[in-house]
C-alpha cells in the first residue's frame, strides 16, 4: 500500500501564519506578485515562546515554476530568462535598447545609442564600419568629435598618397628612421638602417664605405681597428667559397685534405660549450695501429689498435685498457669469446687471476676449481630444468647433503627407492629422538605418529578406522562409553545437564521474562506488553498504519489545513 504524506495547505490564503521549525506548508491560491499564492513555505530561523518558527520563508511553488515553462534560449514575457545549451538567449530588451543577433538598436524614435565607459575606460572596437565614410580615405576628427574624410589624403593599404601639397617644417620620423637635413639616422637603440632598391636596382655609393670596423674600397675589404678579425657569415645554407688553398695559422685546407704545416704539430678539434665533434658518413674512421712497444706518450682519451694484442685499446689516465670484451687493467681477469682472433671457439671462458675458472659452450657449463654457488641475498636460489612448466628433471650424480633448518618438498608424489628411512639420524639416545615421526598438515589437530621417549611409545593424534577388509583391528571397535570412565572436562550428555545449561545460557532481557521449573522440566519465555515507559510487544492503530506479517506500513500522515 502506498504511503500518503499531506503537508499543511490552503486554497484561500497565501503564507501560513505559523509553522513549526522545519514544517512545510503550501498555498494553492492562484498566485500573483503580491498575494503569496502558488508558493511553498517552510518554518525556519529560531523558535518563539509558543514553539513556532520565528521565520516563514518561501522556498518554491508553481508561481515560480510557471516562469520556467518555455523553450530555453527564447525570451518570453513575464517569465524567467533561461539560456540554451550554448548559454545564449535569442533577444534581450533593456529600456529603449534591443540586442538581437549582431545588432544593437534603439526602439524610441530617432533614439541615440550612447556607449559611456567608466572613469578613464575606453570603448574598444577591434573592427568598425562607419557607413558615411569613403574607402581608402584617411579619417579625421572634426567638430565635436565627428568623423570625416578628404579625397586629397588616401591610403590603400600600402601607399600613403597626398594629392595636395605636403609641407614638413621639421624632422621627419618614419618608424625608427629620422630624416633631418642631409642626415638619415635610426632612432631605436642600436637600430639597423636598411636600403632596399626596387627590382634590379642597386644602392650606389660613390666613395669608400665604412661599416663599423670594416672598410670597403674597390676590391679590398679590410678591418680598420687594430688587429681586428674579419668574419664571413653566409646566410641560411649558403657557403663561403675559397677557390684555392686556405692557410689558417699552421693548418692547411686543400680539397679533401686538412694537414698541419708545423713540425710534429697536432690537429685539435674543439667544439663550443657542450657541443661535440661529429664525423658523418657510413664508412669508417681509421685510427692509428701499432705494437705495444710503439705506444705513444700516454694522454687520457687516446684510442689506438694494438697489433700485439689484436685489440683496440684506450688510455684512461693511469694505464692502457682493452676496449673489446671484459678485461681488467693487468689483463689477467677477463671473459673471452675466442681462443684467438677468428678462431670461432663458440665458447665463453671466464678467467680470474690468470686462471680459467668456468667455460660456457653450446651444451654445458664447466667449472674449474669452483665448488660453491653462493647467493648474496640470502633468500632463495632456484634451479629450474624446465622454466615453461613443472616437468623436467634435476639429476645430481653423487651424494646429496642438505644443510639447514628445514627441507621442503612441494612435489605431488615423493618416490623413495630406499627400503628404510632413518629419522633423527643424529640422535645418540631416546631423548634425542623424542617427537620423531610423521605429521600431516591440514586439520586443526594435525594427524601424527610421534615417538615419545618418556614412555618409549608411539603417540597417535587420530584413531584408527576399521578397514573394510584386512587384519588391523580398531582397538575401540567393541567398546562403548559404558566401558570408559568419564573425564574431568569432556563430560557425558544427560538431560539434566542440558536443562541446567540452557537455564544458564538464556537470560531475561528488556521486555522478555524467563521462568525455569526444574521439577517440571520446563522453560517458559514471556514477552511484556509495551507501555510509554517500558519497551515490549505493541499493537498499531489501523486508521493510519497497517501490519502485515510483522511489517508496519504507514498509510497516511496528514498535516491538516490553514
Amino acid at each position: 500500500m502506498a504511503t500518503i504524506l499531506r503537508i499543511k495547505r490552503s486554497g484561500s490564503t497565501g503564507s501560513a501564519t505559523n509553522l513549526k521549525l522545519g514544517e512545510l506548508a503550501y498555498s494553492y491560491l492562484t498566485g500573483t506578485q503580491s498575494n503569496g499564492g502558488d508558493r511553498l513555505y517552510i518554518g525556519e530561523g529560531g523558535v518563539d515562546s509558543n514553539g513556532d518558527a520565528t521565520t516563514i520563508s518561501v522556498i518554491g511553488g508553481q508561481y515560480f515554476t510557471n516562469m520556467l515553462d518555455h523553450v530555453a534560449g527564447t525570451l518570453t514575457a513575464s517569465s524567467a530568462i533561461i539560456t540554451d545549451a550554448s548559454s545564449k538567449i535569442d533577444v534581450l530588451n533593456v529600456d529603449n535598447l534591443t540586442l538581437n543577433g549582431n545588432a544593437i538598436t534603439s526602439t524610441n524614435t530617432n533614439g541615440n545609442i550612447t556607449l559611456t565607459p567608466n572613469g578613464s575606460g575606453e570603448v574598444v572596437a577591434s573592427t568598425m564600419t562607419v557607413s558615411d565614410l569613403t574607402q581608402n580615405r584617411i579619417t579625421l576628427a572634426g567638430a565635436s568629435g565627428a568623423l570625416s574624410d578628404n579625397a586629397n589624403l588616401t591610403f590603400n593599404g600600402s601607399i600613403l598618397a597626398a594629392t595636395a601639397a605636403v609641407d614638413i617644417t621639421g624632422d621627419l620620423d618614419v618608424d625608427n628612421v629620422n630624416i633631418n637635413g642631409n642626415s638619415i639616422i635610426t632612432t631605436n637603440t642600436n637600430g639597423d638602417l636598411n636600403l632596399s632598391p626596387n627590382g634590379t636596382g642597386t644602392v650606389v655609393i660613390n666613395t669608400d664605405l665604412d661599416v663599423d670596423n670594416i672598410n670597403i674600397n674597390g676590391n679590398i675589404i679590410a678591418t680598420s681597428n687594430s688587429n681586428g678579425d674579419l668574419t664571413l657569415t653566409p646566410n641560411g645554407t649558403g657557403t663561403v667559397v675559397v677557390s684555392t688553398d686556405l692557410d689558417v695559422d699552421n693548418v692547411n685546407v686543400d680539397g679533401n685534405t686538412i694537414s698541419i704545416t708545423n713540425s710534429n704539430g697536432s690537429l685539435t678539434l674543439t667544439p663550443n660549450g657542450t657541443g661535440t665533434a661529429i664525423v658523418s658518413g657510413n664508412t669508417a674512421i681509421q685510427v692509428p695501429a701499432g705494437t705495444t712497444a710503439q705506444r705513444p706518450s700516454a694522454v687520457t682519451g687516446q684510442i689506438r689498435f694494438n697489433s700485439t694484442l689484436s685489440a683496440f685499446e684506450g688510455y684512461h689516465g693511469s694505464s692502457w685498457n682493452s676496449l673489446g670484451g671484459i678485461i681488467d687493467v693487468d689483463q689477467d681477469t677477463k671473459i673471452t669469446a675466442e681462443n684467438s682472433a677468428g678462431a670461432d671457439s663458440d665458447a665463453l671462458k671466464f678467467f680470474t687471476g690468470g686462471t680459467l675458472r668456468m667455460t660456457l659452450d653450446s651444451d654445458k657449463l664447466s667449472f674449474d676449481g669452483i665448488n660453491k654457488l653462493i647467493t648474496s641475498s640470502g633468500s632463495s636460489f632456484t634451479i629450474d630444468p624446465n622454466p615453461t612448466g613443472d616437468s623436467g628433471e634435476l639429476i645430481i650424480l653423487g651424494n646429496l647433503t642438505v644443510e639447514g633448518t628445514t627441507t621442503t618438498i612441494n612435489s605431488t608424489v615423493v618416490s623413495v627407492n630406499d627400503r628404510a628411512m632413518v629419522l633423527a639420524d643424529s640422535a645418540t639416545d631416546s631423548a634425542g629422538a623424542n617427537n620423531a615421526g610423521i605429521i600431516i598438515n591440514g586439520p586443526a589437530i594435525k594427524p601424527s605418529i610421534l615417538y615419545k621417549s618418556s614412555t618409549d611409545t608411539f603417540s597417535l593424534s587420530k584413531a584408527f578406522t576399521q578397514p573394510a577388509a584386512g587384519t588391523v583391528e580398531n582397538l575401540l571397535a567393541n567398546y562403548t562409553t559404558d566401558n570408559v570412565a568419564e573425564g574431568s572436562s569432556n563430560l557425558y550428555f544427560t538431560n539434566e545437564r542440558v536443562d541446567d545449561r540452557l537455564n544458564n545460557l538464556l537470560l531475561a532481557g528488556e521486555a522478555i521474562d524467563l521462568t525455569y521449573n526444574d521439577g517440571a522440566n520446563s522453560l517458559q519465555i514471556d514477552v511484556e506488553l509495551a507501555t510509554k515507559s517500558n519497551p515490549g510487544a505493541a499493537s498499531f492503530d489501523s486508521d493510519q498504519m497497517t501490519v502485515t506479517s510483522g511489517a508496519v506500513t504507514i498509510s497516511e500522515l496528514d498535516g491538516g489545513t490553514y
